[in-house]
Formats: C-alpha cells, sequence, structure tokens
C-alpha cells in the first residue's frame, strides 16, 4: 500500500497501473495456454510410441534401474 500511495504522489496514474499490469497477466496467460496445447499434443503422440520399448520396465522385477526409469516415466 506504501507503494502505492508513493506512486500516486510522484503523478503517476494509479487506474493506468493496474491495467497495464492486467494486461501482462491476461498476455502471460494467453501465451501458458498455448504452451500447454502445443506441448499437450506432443506427450501424445510420444508417449504411445515409447511405452514398451524398455524391457526392464515390464519384467516386473523391483530393481534400482526400474523405479528410476518408472519415476522418470511417470513424471
Amino acid at each position: 500500500m506504501a507503494r502505492l500511495r508513493a506512486f500516486a504522489a510522484n503523478g503517476g496514474v494509479v487506474y493506468d497501473l493496474l491495467m497495464e499490469k492486467k494486461r501482462a497477466a491476461q498476455k502471460e496467460a494467453r501465451i501458458l495456454k498455448i504452451d500447454q496445447e502445443v506441448t499437450g499434443n506432443r506427450k501424445v503422440v510420444g508417449l504411445y510410441e515409447t511405452l514398451d520399448n524398455i524391457t526392464i520396465l515390464n519384467i516386473g522385477k523391483r530393481t534400482t534401474t526400474s523405479r528410476f526409469l518408472r519415476s522418470i516415466r511417470n513424471s
């Protein structure tokens, strides 16, 4: 609140500041939405292709290597 009062006391227009922040937040949200759409499509395509390529994951033994690879696959 003190920063806002100092901004107004120095001749700044509070409404313009708030609208600028709102536009920046909307732009950031729009960019994130587009990024998620693009990367979401890639994940679906690549997931089915490499799901059963590593045999150690299909054996069923719980080794350190299989736990590590499963953690990578599930992240």
